[in-house]
């Protein structure tokens, strides 16, 4: 008998029963999962925190907790996670309350093992199948995900990953340029979640001074220290039963790292000058413009720290890589801009649309928003031109257009091409030696040759990688993937 295949996933089987758990386990490996066993409650939770499986599936023989409670457990850490009850074909008042309690299937003792496969691959159809549907009506309708617009691939990628992430519990880790819209990004993963009706907190660690951050996440009691004439709840206890959203987290002290490590891995805390236990039900998400990875390297950051939030990561990309986005939300800060002032609307001139899509925007998305308002400020008319920008937006037109005329030769640009070219080969960005290269190569095969080069001296150390060529690391996990290193 061929047993079918259903690809990479994992799953997650609670059962006190080790030779049931044991069994199952060895069943969905050869299929093609990964498996983790839960015996308890307990571990159970931690595991759901720390993963997002694709399948859960649960004996509802146990006695402590019961199989119900267990359930609850894992719904209530990921509500949409397809949840599998296992029980006897006499317990059928058990598995009507497993399906009452949110149960996608069950499946009957003795178990066997098609029957767990092919169950397990429905699972698996149905929650890829309810995701698909959801993203597919706001493609639709053009709304993007939760408040945040755009139609590029890239962006549709995120919309996506954010689907799987809200619907769960974990931590999530948002890397991302300065005003790229992370703490958008946060806010949509709360108000996707079963936490929507909850508390979104959020704390900009940059901007608290050290002495004051301990007092911000956790609180103080009256009289902890000078200035304290009143208790004072702290960002923790604001956000209990939502999200709490650690924005620009390297900034955390290194005496704040380990006591915040330690509130995620206990569950509780006590107010500065405290001495009472406190528990607060708080999902946390952090962001950050900085390479965590490298700062873990160089101790700045805790390592053990760093895992923990990092449980999930996602990676918000730049402005300069998302196509067609940038008119998109030029055209949508305008018709903002037009209903908040109560005027008529305004449009773009050719030459000024082309210059918002070739400009590379440092500052990203919120760079784009001023010079939006600043242009519309300026702009004399209802026709926004291209002078009604600062210069830097309209030189990249100018550059644009200077690399696509043709020169006398034949070819592009002002300069005639050389009949050989060459790179710098060293390390570390210090020039050896020139590399004779064929005059047919393009700038891409120059960028491909530069990024291979630099994987290998770097042993693949993609943060290192990032760092040394200039580019983002969204961009750099693309390429490595074209070339065929990831």
């Amino acid at each position: 008998m061929i047993l079918p295949k259903f690809g990479p996933g994992n799953s997650v089987v609670v059962s006190p029963d080790q030779a049931l758990a044991k069994k199952l386990s060895r069943w969905l490996e050869r299929a093609g999962h990964s498996v983790s066993n839960a015996p308890d409650g307990k571990v159970l939770k931690s595991t759901l925190e720390a993963r997002l499986p694709d399948v859960v599936f649960i004996d509802l023989g146990a006695t402590d907790p019961t199989g119900i409670d267990l359930l609850r457990i894992a719904k209530g850490v990921h509500p949409s996670v397809p949840v599998v009850a296992i029980a006897t074909n006499t317990d059928t008042e058990l598995v009507v309350a497993a399906m009452q309690a949110g149960a996608y299937d069950y499946l009957p003792t003795p178990v066997e093992e098609t029957k767990l496969i092919t169950t397990a691959k429905n699972a698996m159809s149905h929650k890829q199948l309810s995701t698909r549907v959801v993203t597919l009506e706001r493609e639709a309708r053009g709304e993007g995900y939760a408040g945040m617009v755009g139609r590029s691939k890239v962006m549709k990628l995120l919309y996506r990953q954010l689907d799987r992430v809200a619907s769960s519990d974990i931590t999530v880790l948002i890397h991302g340029e300065s005003g790229t819209g992370k703490e958008l990004i946060a806010r949509s993963i709360h108000e996707n979640s079963s936490r929507a009706s909850g508390p979104f907190v959020a704390i900009n660690c940059a901007a608290i001074p050290e002495n004051l951050q301990e007092s911000e996440l956790f609180g103080h009691e009256k009289g902890s220290f000078t200035g304290a004439s009143s208790r004072r709840l702290g960002k923790f206890e604001q956000a209990d039963g939502g999200t709490l959203f650690f924005d620009e987290v390297a900034e955390l002290s290194a005496s704040l790292q380990s006591k915040l490590l330690r509130v995620l891995q206990e569950k509780t805390f006590q107010r500065v000058g405290g001495a009472q236990d406190i528990t607060a039900n708080v999902r946390v998400v952090a962001a950050t413009h900085r390479d965590l990875a490298a700062g873990v390297e160089s101790g700045a950051f805790r390592e053990d720290l760093y895992y923990r939030m990092a449980v999930l990561e996602l990676e918000v990309p730049p402005l300069r890589e998302r196509e067609g986005d940038q008119a998109l939300l030029a055209h949508m800060f305008l018709e903002e801009l037009a209903e908040n002032q109560g005027q008529s609307e305004k449009s773009f001139s050719v030459d000024a649309l082309a210059a918002l899509v070739h400009y590379r925007w440092p500052g990203n998305v919120r760079e784009l928003q001023n010079a939006v308002q600043r242009a519309s400020v300026l702009a004399d008319t209802d026709v926004i031109s291209l002078a009604d920008f600062p210069r830097r937006i309209a030189q990249a037109l100018e550059d644009r257009e200077a690399q696509e005329t043709f020169s006398p030769d034949g070819g592009y640009g002002a300069d005639p091409q050389p009949e050989a070219q060459s790179v710098e080969a060293g390390t570390g960005g210090q020039a050896t030696q020139a590399v004779p290269l064929p005059a047919s190569w393009s700038l891409a095969d120059l960028e491909k040759e530069a990024i291979l080069q630099a994987y290998h001296r770097t042993g693949g150390n993609v943060s290192k990688i990032a760092r040394d060529l200039g580019i983002s690391r969204a961009a750099l996990y693309r390429r490595l993937r074209d070339y065929g290193l990831r």
